[in-house]
């Protein structure tokens, strides 16, 4: 004979978890690193933009450049709130490190600030 445990008859949970709330914790997570990767994206490029503009097309060896390329170095702005690591494009000139302008910007600023962060969770 097998035992089954004693049924309860009429019991109702006081609580019923729902689905839809993680869904929409889980969408408005994903949103803020949408975000926070395309900022990401976005910076890069744009820092490319600016060694491009300081040291010339990649391999084109244009010698009136007044500065040169001189790899990557790891580096980190704020996103959302968060630190976020990024390898930076290092360009040197007359024997001296060259900050990007817009590395230099996003050091001191955040785009995706606390107000812009808290728009995006409550939409």
């Amino acid at each position: 004979m097998h035992s089954h445990p004693p049924r309860q008859v009429g019991l109702v949970p006081t609580t019923r978890h729902l689905p839809l709330v993680d869904l929409l914790v889980d969408t408005r997570t994903e949103l803020l690193w949408l975000a926070i990767r395309s900022g990401m994206k976005v910076l890069e490029a744009m820092m490319e933009e600016d060694r491009v503009a300081l040291c010339g097309v990649r391999s084109a060896h244009e010698p009136q450049q007044p500065a040169s390329r001189a790899g990557t170095v790891a580096s980190e702005v704020v996103l959302g709130g968060r630190k976020v690591a990024l390898r930076g494009p290092r360009v040197r000139a007359d024997g001296h490190e060259v900050t990007l302008p817009t590395f230099q910007v996003m050091a001191h600023t955040d785009p995706l600030n606390r107000r812009v962060v808290e728009q995006m969770r409550s939409a």
